[in-house]
């Protein structure tokens, strides 16, 4: 895990030839505290990368056990992620203790809050879609997963959790990127309230076309022939809605109207006090 630069999964150069590579400290890993938590932006290897995620070996924690399933779903052509398949524990069998900080016991009864969803960053070293679920919808912004994370430190009177958060993510050369989610998705996840990812979208580009066309959008690359779902991009490129544009820096920005104010229900609210 400790390492003076990140590893480089791609064979793609930079200027001049240099190799592609984000220069970071060394981090000492403490078992008790230190978490990684990735943050999946659509289309750019995620899923592939969390394979390596789950696969470090982190100092005096349990090897991360994973049971995926034999018979994985697949989308445009890949495997799709797994949710929970995965758990990374901090430590091993019997020696799990949660603590829980003393605001927990003013949390009001009504609000049906579960503790037990919000030990995630107790009980693993790795924050992911394959380990603890799509924090904050599919794909959310770094800004919407960032407060789950904190509010599952705030939860805990282990206070050195929030001290040993590392994010991490991949990147991907933004054309490539932009051109490969027209065929993962035409709307986007925002558009589908299944998804739960911010910023919500009342209506997306498949709205936009006309009846036959919109059938195609909505069925997916999969339902169709290539040559058919072609006759969309035109119409998706000029879509005023269209996410896939700028989504890498719309993820990785700080937007301030994503909060969890904007969701509602007694126990959302609780969790904004907190």
């Amino acid at each position: 895990v400790q390492q003076r630069a990140a590893r480089i999964f791609s064979v793609r150069r930079g200027e001049e030839g240099r190799p592609v590579a984000v220069q970071a400290e060394p981090v000492t890993w403490r078992r008790d505290s230190t978490s990684i938590v990735f943050m999946h932006i659509a289309k750019c290897g995620g899923t592939s990368f969390n394979e390596r995620l789950v696969s470090l070996a982190a100092p005096r924690a349990a090897p991360c056990s994973c049971r995926f399933d034999p018979r994985p779903f697949y989308h445009n052509g890949h495997r799709l992620v797994q949710v929970n398949a995965c758990r990374c524990s901090r430590y091993t069998h019997g020696e799990e203790k949660l603590f829980w900080a003393p605001i927990t016991a003013a949390l009001p009864r009504t609000s049906d809050i579960d503790l037990n969803q919000w030990a995630f960053l107790q009980r693993q070293w790795l924050v992911s879609p394959e380990t603890t679920g799509w924090l904050g919808g599919v794909h959310s912004p770094v800004r919407v997963l960032q407060q789950y994370v904190i509010i599952a430190a705030k939860l805990t009177s282990k206070k050195s959790l929030a001290d040993g958060i590392h994010y991490v993510t991949m990147l991907r050369e933004p054309t490539s990127r932009f051109l490969s989610e027209f065929y993962e998705s035409y709307d986007g996840w925002e558009a589908d309230p299944r998804f739960g990812t911010w910023p919500r979208l009342e209506h997306g580009c498949s709205t936009l076309l006309n009846s036959s066309m919109r059938k195609i959008a909505v069925d997916g690359i999969d339902n169709v022939k290539k040559a058919q779902y072609d006759l969309l991009f035109d119409s998706w490129l000029n879509c005023p809605v269209n996410q896939a544009a700028n989504r890498q820096t719309r993820a990785l920005s700080f937007q301030p109207t994503l909060t969890m104010q904007r969701r509602s229900g007694a126990r959302c609210r609780a969790l904004v006090r907190i």
